[in-house]
């Protein structure tokens, strides 16, 4: 399970997998928190990551360091990346993540995820309060990746582009990792003005981002080609793809959500197609894919 703490609401959900067939959603569901809590109390035995929101987390690059062992990699990142923290460095928690190169070259930066102690405790808390079990904390970067991995094309690059309410987050993934994580300072808030003019303008930024990021992606990792583009609901979705298409050379997709997972009830399957209900859980469902149990 996958829990997202967002303003005024918890949202959820429970993902299972299923061996030669698509993960099956047992439930989904955004609620007000006391509602949450009353379902929380039959979940004790769940596995539950919490899902960290934007402003909770960075997720930077950062250049690998040459003679420094893995056992003191973390320790050699906190001090790398302290200039772009706008805290004390040792007031912050962070992981590492390793990017795969092939043909016997080697990688020469990593990801490293960073969040304030404080966040964290305070997100600890909530949960130990509740009594509910937290085996790990995830990033939107890490869910859009899982889900992403269910739309990869056997030797080949992925790109999934979902837009939120100001912004909207770019991941490219190859045999199931993440390769790049990008956020494009154009969301849905941009996207459905009315004016035709004014959305025309936006679709052109998307797409000039989608370019620079594309030619900087092939120039770091050429052994990667890259197979479609996938897109998050819009509201002028078919409109946006053809732009899009015109401008670059892969193919571009919208994406469907529900027909990546089998559904609970077709209830479900309906929700899932809805662009509000999709912007809400597209995330946390992807948390839910989650398959290792490290915290």
């Amino acid at each position: 399970m996958a829990v997202r703490l967002t303003e005024g609401e918890v949202c959820y959900a429970h993902v299972v997998p299923v061996k030669g067939a698509r993960p099956r959603i047992e439930d989904a569901a955004c609620v007000d928190e006391a509602t949450f809590l009353h379902r929380a109390a039959v979940w004790q035995r769940q596995r539950i990551s919490l899902l960290l929101e934007r402003g909770e987390y960075q997720l930077l690059t950062a250049d690998i360091p040459p003679g420094v062992a893995e056992a003191e990699m973390r320790n050699a990142m906190r001090w790398r990346i302290k200039d772009l923290l706008d805290y004390p460095a040792d007031q912050a928690t962070l992981d590492i993540l390793h990017i795969p190169m092939e043909g016997g070259r080697s990688a020469s930066h990593l990801f490293v995820a960073v969040a304030r102690n404080d966040t964290l405790l305070n997100r600890q808390l909530y949960f130990r309060s509740a009594k509910l079990p937290l085996k790990a904390i995830d990033l939107p970067d890490m869910a859009q990746r899982n889900i992403s991995a269910l739309l990869e094309e056997p030797g080949r690059g992925t790109a999934v582009l979902v837009f939120g309410p100001d912004s909207s987050l770019l991941t490219v993934t190859y045999k199931g990792e993440l390769y790049l994580s990008r956020r494009l300072d154009v969301g849905i808030n941009q996207l459905e003005v009315a004016d035709q003019e004014k959305r025309d303008a936006y679709y052109e930024r998307v797409a000039l981002e989608l370019q620079r990021s594309q030619d900087g992606f092939e120039r770091q990792f050429n052994f990667i080609s890259m197979s479609r583009l996938w897109l998050g609901a819009v509201k002028h979705a078919e409109e946006l793809k053809r732009y899009l298409a015109s401008q670059l050379y892969v193919a571009v997709e919208s994406l469907d959500l529900a027909g990546l997972f089998q559904c609970r009830d077709e209830k479900m399957t309906h929700a899932l197609q809805d662009e509000e209900t999709f912007l809400r859980l597209f995330a946390v469902i992807g948390a839910a894919l989650r398959e290792d149990e490290a915290a």
